[in-house]
């Protein structure tokens, strides 16, 4: 009896404990059940993910945010998605060029509070598109970027097809890679504006404006300029606000069907409209007179391959320009024999301190694929790097391509060693770009040549802001070409951008790279790769049995 009672009390307690264990294992499950899908759902929400792609291809980066965070925060923006938002989400399922799009928006949005996102279908909310005037170009594959008013109604708007927000080789055509920072960044540096800042292209002495150069002039518009022709030698009509009208590029201008663009007939009259203060002018009675400034709004003057001197009266204006805050780029024409540009070159002497010399460049060791005209040039140091092209001083192995370049002196009177001028009022200047010092001219001596210089000034407007003046000189109009702006590989692009963003203060998207497709793999090895299975698949298996264990060994002590 006593024995019978032993064997049902033991089989009573394994019951027991064996319930216990089965409980307690089932109850860790549902733990990490409900832990998983907690822990999904946050990390969906907060980007707590892994990104182990080489390029990031699923996460913004650091420098994109930084530039958005920069720009006018105190502009909302809309960026409107023409689908549901559930066509959005399954877009990375099924695959689309949308995924990545939408991925890099809600990023945005998520960390920046005055953007905001919205779906609308262009047949569904076709309303809301005609509202707009936007239903010509409303499709399933078009991405509206807008600015929102203080009423609510936008303002200016830009929409893209989504193959917009990517790269394409040049030879084959064929995807490269994702773009998107890029160009989400150009629409928020160009819609949060309020007043949009302009660049003047100097017109009148044969200069290129766009013939092989549109890359060029695309990198002034995606930092947010509008870009227009100036004549320094043209009379204006000076409005009552203070603006210059140009005749020939204000008044005059015709549009591709012959007709004035910016004339209208009133009272049987021609009329012409100041776009500033909206004062009325009779075409007829405009009286104009000397030009006797370069406009206030110039945020940058730029002068391309002249090859014929400046007047006088022209020089002085550019020298009164950069007295009182401007900055000048000029790209000067080694086909053009320094005589026969006296005036222009005695002001970038008087005023910069550099001379444009006669004779090309031939550079051996830096040669450019057996050509003679082509080489690479070298950052004329490290300090100067820093302060102009600060992404070039990371890997000095990639230089920017010069062609058919003249060289550049430097009077030591303005040189210094960090490209600093020493006090209000005085000038330094700094070679960029040199040669290696082994390129020869006319098969003279072989030395280091400077190709591209900067030349600084420092003053006070006011009694009490300081401001810098620059000017850029580089001695290969061909730096510019579209040829060496748009391959990948090339610098020159970076180099223009980074100068645009030193010395006009302009927001650009130069740090921002194309993410490349080359590799859709992970950037990880096999052996990580399974390391990293390993302790996924062991861990929680390791947890589990030592919580059996642990419940086994309480079992044999009670």
């Amino acid at each position: 009896m006593k024995m019978n009672f032993l064997q049902s009390l033991a089989e009573k307690r394994k019951i027991k404990y064996g319930t216990v264990t089965v409980a307690f294992c089932a109850v860790i499950i549902a733990l990490i059940v409900v832990l998983n899908v907690i822990v999904t759902s946050l990390a969906d929400n907060n980007e707590w993910y892994i990104d182990m792609t080489d390029e990031g291809m699923f996460t913004v980066s650091e420098d994109f945010i930084e530039l958005a965070q920069n720009v006018n925060r105190d502009a909302k923006i809309h960026i409107v998605f023409c689908c549901s938002e559930q066509t959005a989400a399954e877009s990375v399922v099924n695959g689309s060029p949308l995924s990545y799009v939408h991925s890099t928006a809600e990023q945005l949005a998520r960390r920046l509070d005055n953007i905001e996102i919205l779906y609308k279908d262009p047949v569904l909310d076709h309303a809301f598109f005609k509202e707009q005037g936007w239903t010509a170009f409303a499709t399933s594959s078009t991405v509206f970027i807008a600015r929102v008013n203080n009423d609510g109604t936008y303002g200016e708007v830009r929409h893209r097809n989504v193959t917009e927000y990517y790269s394409f080789d040049n030879k084959t055509e064929e995807l490269y890679g994702y773009d998107g920072e890029y160009v989400f960044a150009v629409d928020l540096i160009r819609l949060t504006y309020d007043v949009q800042p302009l660049v003047y292209a100097v017109t009148n002495h044969y200069e290129n404006i766009a013939t092989g150069t549109e890359t060029f002039w695309e990198l002034f518009v995606d930092a947010g300029f509008d870009i227009y022709p100036i004549d320094l030698l043209e009379n204006v009509l000076k409005c009552e606000c203070g603006r210059d009208h140009s005749p020939t590029y204000d008044i005059n201008v015709k549009g591709t069907d012959g007709t004035y663009t910016n004339q209208y007939m009133k009272d049987g009259k021609k009329h012409y409209k100041c776009s500033s203060c909206e004062r009325e002018y009779v075409v007829e009675d405009i009286v104009y007179s000397q030009r006797e400034k370069i406009p206030d709004n110039a945020r940058m003057v730029i002068i391309n391959k002249p090859s014929i001197d400046f007047a006088e009266s022209e020089t002085a204006l550019l020298e009164k320009y950069l007295d009182a805050e401007g900055a000048l780029m000029c790209f000067t024409d080694p086909d053009v024999e320094a005589s026969k540009m006296k005036n222009l070159y005695e002001f970038f002497e008087s005023w910069g301190g550099v001379t444009v010399n006669d004779g090309i460049v031939k550079d051996q060791q830096s040669m450019v694929m057996g050509q003679p005209d082509y080489f690479r040039g070298v950052v004329a140091s490290t300090k100067a790097a820093q302060a102009y092209i600060p992404g070039l001083v990371a890997n000095t192995s990639v230089r920017p391509v010069f062609k058919k370049s003249a060289y550049l002196t430097i009077n030591p009177l303005f040189e210094t060693n960090d490209g600093n001028a020493t006090g209000l009022g005085e000038r330094s200047t700094q070679a960029l770009f040199v040669t290696s010092n082994t390129a020869q001219v006319n098969g003279g001596k072989a030395q280091s040549y400077n190709v591209m210089t900067v030349s600084r000034s420092t003053g006070v407007k006011g009694g009490k802001d300081t401001y810098t003046s620059y000017l850029v000189l580089c001695a290969c109009p061909d730096f510019i070409t579209d040829d060496y702006l748009q391959a990948f590989g090339q610098t020159n692009g970076d180099v223009i951008s980074s100068l645009i963003t030193q010395t006009t203060s302009a927001q650009t998207p130069v740090e921002l790279d194309t993410k490349p497709f080359a590799d859709y793999s992970l950037d990880i090895s096999a052996v990580n790769a399974q390391s990293t299975m390993l302790l996924i698949s062991i861990i929680p298996a390791l947890l589990v049995i030592g919580v059996m264990f642990i419940v086994i060994i309480r079992r044999k002590h009670r």
